[in-house]
């Protein structure tokens, strides 16, 4: 429990930042969404603040950690937010051998310690030695060590992309995984760094971060916390991170022969390799080893007569000399290489051009409907053609019709398709699963956003197999799945001259990252996008991009450069003559205006985007608006105008059948009863949103509805029944980890 004097340092401090920033009190509230009164009390130290006002309030007064630091102590336990996050990936079956290792981790990472422990250990080793599969068997066997979950992050320092993971956007996916809400995320890097290092006090988690590049990249990711472990695999040394930071390295080297003959009888049968078998031992030897080289070999082995053995043998010695095509950096990479190449040459030909192909891209994974789009053929082909590769280790099955490729296996893959595939047949193939994300986008985009202009690509080509959603869930579990390659493809696309179809699929992915705000990623495909639009000279897909941009701007609260995104979309729209389109940009200009504490200069341009709406018959558009005068009006304390607004606005969403938007209106007339101490009136609004909510299963709107109703109740004094529906709210947010949890215990207390 925090003392009155903390309470009093983080009140004062609170007041005097917002002071300094020219905020009222009502503006910081309507920023960090929590209610006037509640922040009042925590000024006047009345209330003990807590971790998640406090990350709320440090973004929005760009305090840089300060207000964070000063609520939770080093070691103060947190809440459990439910579920412990368990994302320890699939192991390939038949691990075998690393002892040494193992032990040593075991040592390294023993809970609880008197001494500091180090702040990370760093597995090091060749490409194909087994440093991921180590970490994450270990960390399967030592799971219990860690009762408040595993979080894994690949940091791609050697994967197929253009560049390392951003460790902003790192921190971003840990801190989702943590159960922070995407608005309560800062938006720099050093404020991320803390909000981490403060969701994790307290926690006992291991950290796994795979595959990285240098210690610039691991450094913000480091918790400083004494329960926490945190395991990084690389390439390379680290030697930057052992020397200045303290972490601890744990070299990982090839197999023992011992265990190199114990691995391939796990895969092959011990009835089938006998030591002292000269053939099984040349191709042992051969393997250096290395684990991939042996599982791979030991797929082929299983499938073949004991008679092929030798002659097998005596082609995968000879293999090692026929890869002139290829460059090794070092004698374990060419054993693998060899291994690679010998499995290559026995594959169907879909099978072997799909390889190919895969190995050009920068996704992450592949999906079956884009691998057929790819290799331009039907999806049972694909699917079969896909099988074939995971059944000898050329893919990784990644779970839900996925795979992935070992990054060794697609610098042999990309080098194949550069010595036997045309250039333009790679930009054909690129060109098809562009298309492919496009369409499919596009159809996912109609479900997220129904009554939002779609950047229409028209009708798919018929040989495309694109996904039909039943529903918004199932729409947002696609793009969920996907979302890791729109960024690479967009790239890509355009780095082919394939400009159209890489700023269409950055448009038309704005409508899912609009509701899930992963916001790395969003600007990564945005600005990858906008360059694709700008080449093209295409001025409609240029203002889509913009808008975007400004939208991710005006989330992580930067103003200026929102307003100036937004902006510039108007002058776009006007220049192309595009009445509905200027009127979307000055309904996004309003909205940032009002953010920045301007209702007046908000109301001024709302009232020309009405007039637009009447103009055009845009009855949506008019709703939208009236919505948003009505909150202008609020703000302004101009109350009946207000409620003008707000009825007129849902008058016309309740003909146009739009159930969300309704809802939403629904609970604004409630918080303006509310305002005007009508708390009979607002109870009614309420309960009607709470009502439309439960009916599309809406959980996270139904817990704010329930909320507001409790508010309203509480104020009406209905204490009895207030409890009840907080405590509904209140369970229904600590399900999902929000934060609004905090505010409706202090409701409750």
């Amino acid at each position: 429990m925090i003392g009155s004097t903390r309470c009093g340092d983080f009140g004062s401090e609170l007041r005097r930042l917002r002071t300094a920033r020219g905020l009222s009190l009502t503006a910081l509230a309507r920023q960090v969404n929590y209610t006037k009164g509640y922040l009042s009390k925590i000024e006047s130290g009345r209330r003990p603040p807590n971790a998640e006002v406090a990350r709320r309030c440090d973004a929005a007064l760009n305090a840089s950690g300060h207000l964070i630091g000063l609520v939770k102590p080093p070691g103060s336990p947190s809440r459990d937010a439910g579920t412990p996050p368990r994302q320890i990936p699939p192991v390939a079956a038949g691990f075998v051998g690393r002892q040494v290792e193992s032990e040593r981790l075991d040592n390294l990472t023993a809970l609880p310690v008197t001494a500091e422990p180090p702040p990370a250990v760093v597995i090091t080793g060749p490409a194909g030695v087994g440093k991921s599969t180590l970490a994450y068997w270990w960390a399967r066997r030592r799971i219990d060590r860690f009762p408040d979950g595993v979080l894994v992050a690949n940091l791609r320092g050697f994967g197929p992309a253009e560049r390392p993971a951003d460790p902003s956007g790192v921190l971003e996916g840990l801190l989702r995984s943590l159960g922070v809400l995407p608005h309560a995320i800062p938006a720099s890097l050093d404020d991320r760094a803390a909000a981490l290092r403060t969701a994790l006090s307290g926690r006992r988690m291991l950290i796994v971060l795979d595959d990285a590049a240098d210690p610039e990249q691991v450094r913000p990711l480091l918790t400083g916390s004494p329960l926490c472990r945190t395991i990084v695999t690389s390439r390379t040394t680290m030697s930057g991170l052992v020397a200045r930071d303290g972490a601890v390295r744990l070299p990982v080297g090839p197999l023992p022969s011992g265990d190199s003959w114990a691995l391939l009888r796990s895969a092959v049968g011990d009835d089938r390799i006998q030591a002292g078998d000269e053939a099984a031992e040349r191709i042992v030897r051969a393997c250096a080893g290395l684990p991939l080289a042996l599982r791979i070999a030991a797929e082929r082995l299983a499938r073949l007569p004991d008679s092929q053995l030798a002659a097998l043998a005596d082609e995968l010695s000879r293999g090692g000399r026929r890869l002139d095509l290829l460059r090794a950096d070092d004698d374990d990479a060419a054993t693998v290489l060899a291994v690679l190449l010998w499995s290559y040459e026995r594959l169907p030909p879909d099978a072997a051009r799909l390889f190919r192909l895969v190995g050009t891209l920068t996704t992450a994974d592949i999906g079956e409907a884009a691998a057929a789009a790819l290799l331009d053929v039907t999806r049972e082909k694909a699917e079969r053609a896909l099988g074939e590769l995971a059944g000898i280790h050329l893919l990784e099955p990644s779970g839900g019709g996925r795979y992935r490729m070992h990054d060794l296996v697609r610098e042999f893959a990309a080098g194949l398709a550069d010595e036997r595939d045309s250039s333009s047949g790679r930009t054909e193939a690129v060109g098809r699963l562009a298309t492919w994300y496009v369409h499919a986008l596009a159809a996912a985009d109609r479900v997220l956003m129904p009554h939002r202009p779609n950047a229409d690509p028209g009708p798919a080509p018929a040989e495309l197999d694109v996904p039909e959603f039943a529903g918004h869930a199932e729409a947002m579990a696609w793009c969920e799945a996907e979302r890791v390659n729109v960024a690479p493809v967009v790239r890509m696309a355009g780095d082919h001259g394939l400009d159209e179809p890489a700023w269409q699929l950055a448009a038309l992915v704005s409508g899912f990252y609009m509701q899930s705000k992963y916001w790395s990623e969003w600007r990564e495909a945005t600005e990858a996008g906008l360059r694709s639009a700008r080449r093209a000279g295409d001025l409609a897909g240029e203002a889509r991009l913009l808008n975007s941009l400004g939208v991710i701007h005006g989330d992580l609260r930067r103003y200026e450069e929102s307003l100036e995104c937004f902006e510039r979309v108007v002058d776009i729209r006007r220049r192309l003559g595009d009445r509905r389109g200027e009127a979307a940009a000055l309904t996004n200009v309003s909205s940032v205006n009002h953010r920045m504490g301007r209702p007046g200069r908000s109301m001024k341009l709302l009232t020309a985007v009405l007039a637009i709406d009447r103009e055009l018959g845009n009855e949506y558009g008019e709703a939208v608006t009236r919505t948003n005068l009505g909150a202008a009006a609020l703000d302004l304390k101009r109350y009946d105008e207000a409620l003008g607004h707000f009825e007129t606005g849902l008058a016309i969403l309740h003909r146009l059948g739009n159930r969300y938007a309704e809802g939403m209106a629904l609970d604004s007339i409630g918080k303006l009863h509310t305002a005007m101490g009508d708390y009979e009136k607002a109870a009614r609004s309420h309960r009607a949103a709470l009502a439309i909510f439960r009916e599309i299963e809406d959980r996270h709107n139904e817990a704010g509805s329930l909320h507001l109703l409790g508010t309203a109740l509480l104020n009406a004094g209905h204490g009895q029944e207030a409890r009840r529906v907080l405590r509904s709210a209140l369970a229904i947010f600590e399900r999902s980890g929000a934060p609004e949890a905090e505010e409706v215990r202090a409701l409750l207390s």
